[in-house]
């Protein structure tokens, strides 16, 4: 604040930046060409008689958003949309969900594997939640929920803060991205 006047350098920092982006018409206009294009190929799937690729689709369409807003914050562009190229062409946004979603399938095909499916994992949290034992998926899907919470931040970093394929999955790359952050992530989960 100076003489009353509020400024946006009075948000500073990561946190700042992202947390005034997060509140700006072109991120409402975002959001909203989200949902719609997320309605409409949900409707579309359901005319073909396809709603098994419904979450499939759903959830490429939403990491292709997430990649390219990320791609455009890591450029120094906080405002402005999904279809802005700051952040790097479409090739380049397609190729990195791509590795984004490998990292997601990490961790995803192994319990698919265990046997969790997604579609018990409500069920099996209102058998605990009313007391009753929950089946044998109920510590998959427990551990599952906090995978699905932490890991779409720390993938998108990933991504996008490696500078080619082979990094995605470069430990030394890891170190240099997150080694002595842990503010910066436990903000970005706040937000």
């Amino acid at each position: 604040m100076n003489n009353g006047e509020i400024r946006n350098e009075s948000f500073e920092g990561v946190g700042g930046r992202a947390l005034l982006g997060a509140f700006s018409l072109e991120m409402l206009l975002t959001g909203i060409g989200l949902v719609a294009l997320v309605k409409g190929s949900t409707y579309g799937l359901q005319q073909l008689e396809q709603p098994r690729l419904i979450p499939w689709v759903t959830a490429l369409i939403v990491s292709v958003f997430l990649v390219r807003i990320a791609m455009n914050g890591a450029s120094g562009q906080w405002r402005g949309t999904v279809f802005s190229t700051e952040g790097g062409s479409w090739k380049n946004a397609a190729l990195m969900t791509a590795r984004f979603a490998m990292l997601c399938a990490l961790w995803i095909i192994p319990f698919e594997m265990l046997g969790w499916k997604p579609g018990e994992m409500a069920q099996s949290l209102m058998m605990v939640a009313m007391g009753q034992p929950g089946g044998p998926s109920v510590g998959l899907t427990l551990v599952a929920l906090f995978l699905m919470a932490i890991s779409p931040p720390i993938f998108l970093i990933a991504t996008v803060g490696a500078p080619d394929f082979i990094s995605t999955f470069n430990p030394p790359n890891w170190s240099r991205l997150f080694r002595g952050r842990m503010s910066h992530l436990v903000l970005l989960y706040a937000l």
